[in-house]
């Protein structure tokens, strides 16, 4: 016997609450498969001033609901296919990854391609995809500034809280097709940390602290005629990050319509977060397989660009405002953070390591 769940989903819409009620299998398990490739290899990021990144395909079970970790399934067979015949294996990393580990690979422009995944005797595939056509021009950066409001609770009563935020915005190719070009954008972020403490030729004293979610704005843009300038990513400018030195690869991604269409309904549904959490209701997919068994996700093809963005508060006109150490010297007692001696002990979010990379100016 199946057992329902009637789930309560609070819509906000302009200010105001309505109440949508739904049924839900939660004996129902979804099959979610999820990746993509491009026109960039992996040599071709290096080339562009980015770390390697080798094309990946995730394969998990989830729950429609009430499962935050979807199981990677580890022990399937996954290969690419290419509408010319041949057959590209991935090859499996962990909790339901498998790479496509050849450097030089890169999807071209006239071919179709399809992901193909089988496990439990039953075989899972994605549509034919194919790159989307027409040239892919990232712009320089325009850079602007806006003050935004924005309510805390932190005190118990609500205040309001102004920020000045550092917006940046690009401009889009002109589309001189009659259908719509579709785009998104991938942000990996790197600043210096200093330990303020330790000595000033010590190994330990300055860090490179990678993340590529420090931005994770999920930004959708339609071009039918004229390439607008577009804001992809606001950060604050009171920002410790901007303090030495802060970079950003931007990635400018030129969609189908069809993934457009999945982006967008993801955007509406969650809060970025991740795409493999719990798959929400309604999405399209173009993955299907498996008797009796609810697939959810996408594979497709994309037609990227990249742009390396360098910038901190002396080159935008902010130095000296703001004084970050003070964690680290004060005259407050009680020892003191152990990133203070050591960067590489760093308490914020991302990777971080004492070595240079090779791409930084």
């Amino acid at each position: 016997m199946k057992n329902f769940l009637y789930l309560p989903l609070i819509v906000l819409i302009a200010s105001c609450q309505e109440i949508i009620s739904f049924e839900i299998d939660e004996s129902e398990d979804v099959v979610v498969i999820d990746g993509f490739i491009s026109n960039k290899s992996y040599q071709d990021v290096i080339a562009a001033s980015g770390d390697g990144r080798y094309f990946e395909v995730t394969v998990r079970r989830s729950k429609p609901i009430g499962e935050f970790s979807p199981i990677g399934i580890d022990y399937a067979t996954v290969h690419l296919e290419a509408g010319s015949g041949a057959l590209i294996p991935l090859e499996h990393s962990d909790n339901g990854i498998y790479k496509l580990c050849d450097q030089t690979f890169r999807a071209v422009e006239g071919e179709a391609y399809r992901v193909v995944a089988h496990f439990d005797e039953q075989t899972f595939t994605s549509g034919w995809q194919s790159l989307p056509s027409g040239e892919n021009i990232i712009s320089r950066p325009k850079i602007d500034y806006q003050t935004r409001t924005e309510y805390s609770f932190a005190t118990g009563k609500r205040e309001i809280l102004e920020t000045e935020m550092l917006l940046y915005k690009t401009t889009l190719p002109d589309n001189e097709s009659s259908t719509p070009d579709f785009y998104t954008w991938d942000f990996h972020t790197s600043w210096i940390y200093e330990a303020w403490l330790a000595g000033k030729n010590s190994s330990v004293r300055r860090c490179y602290v990678h993340s590529a979610y420090y931005i994770d704005d999920l930004t959708l843009a339609t071009v039918k005629s004229k390439g607008p300038v577009t804001e992809i990513f606001a950060i604050p400018v009171d920002n410790a990050r901007l303090d030495h030195q802060f970079t950003v690869f931007v990635t400018q991604k030129k969609l189908s319509p069809e993934f457009y269409e999945y982006l967008d309904g993801l955007k509406e549904q969650t809060v970025r977060g991740t795409i493999f959490d719990s798959p929400p209701y309604n999405l399209p997919t173009n993955i299907t397989g498996g008797e009796g068994v609810r697939t959810a996700g996408f594979f497709t093809v994309v037609n990227e660009n990249h742009y390396r963005w360098f910038t901190n508060h002396t080159d935008l006109g902010f130095a000296g405002l703001w004084d970050y150490s003070t964690s680290c010297i004060n005259n407050a007692p009680g020892p003191r953070p152990a990133d203070c001696y050591d960067c590489r002990q760093h308490r914020g979010s991302g990777n971080v390591t004492n070595a240079r990379p090779a791409w930084w100016r």
